[in-house]
């Protein structure tokens, strides 16, 4: 199991993955802490959440795109299957796969400016953002022609495909069982408990010693108006003491 409580061991952890099953872990324990996260409206756990796992769905574009499309290719742990088959077997949309591959052709600089951008701002980073980024080839412009036809066209039928809505279909159904288990994982993943608990204790501690500096701050300039005032009250007796002339 991948721990995801230190930022640069989980990048290292995803360099170093070789199966669409590894990143899809790290990308699915990624996503339990975000949402654990922003239930508990802790913004910074919530955004270093969201950075790993986009990186996790950007490193499975990449070994998803690496598969071939029609041949079957070879997996140590489970034989001869097809791109389709792997990616049923990691429980995979094609619709999101094709996402994640197209967020892989995103030049690294954009994307590492895209995050370095959202954690300045504390904003979480989203898959979707990264995608619309992508730069997209100019086609040419096509000569114009006139043409003439002795009749006008046909209305063109546009069909829906069944396969595509019961996709999609599927998807929404994922996503709520996914929110009913987040509980649960999370009571049963006891490293990551323990290091959501230790955040927040940090956070509260830190919180603690920022009020207590503001408070020692306020008496500071507090002594400071004092000492000026019985300065000048020590400066006005002198004055008097003295016949009106000043030491």
């Amino acid at each position: 199991m991948y721990e995801l409580t230190n930022y640069e061991e989980a990048r290292k952890a995803l360099a170093l993955c070789a199966s669409i099953d590894e990143a899809k872990d790290i990308s699915d324990k990624s996503e339990a802490l975000r949402a654990y996260a922003k239930m508990s409206k802790d913004t910074e756990l919530e955004v270093y959440a969201s950075t790993i796992k986009m990186r996790a769905q950007v490193k499975l574009g990449e070994l998803i795109a690496a598969i071939p499309k029609a041949a079957p290719f070879h997996r140590s742990d489970a034989g001869t299957m097809t791109k389709t088959e792997a990616l049923t077997e990691a429980g995979i949309s094609k619709t999101t796969a094709h996402a994640y591959e197209q967020a892989a052709k995103v030049p690294e600089s954009v994307i590492e400016s895209y995050i370095t951008e959202s954690t300045e701002a504390r904003k979480p980073v989203k898959l979707a953002d990264i995608v619309k980024k992508e730069p997209k080839p100019k086609a040419p412009p096509e000569p114009r022609t006139i043409e003439i036809k002795p009749t006008p066209p046909r209305a063109e039928t546009i069909e829906v495909d069944k396969d595509d809505y019961e996709e999609m279909k599927q998807e929404i159904d994922r996503f709520h069982a996914d929110a009913v288990a987040l509980e649960s994982v999370l009571d049963a993943d006891d490293a990551l408990a323990a290091a959501v608990a230790e955040i927040r204790q940090l956070n509260a501690q830190l919180a603690a010693l920022q009020t207590r500096f503001n408070g020692l701050q306020n008496e500071k300039n507090a002594a400071i108006k004092q000492v000026k005032s019985l300065q000048r009250q020590l400066d006005a007796h002198v004055i008097r003491t003295r016949g009106g002339l000043p030491i």
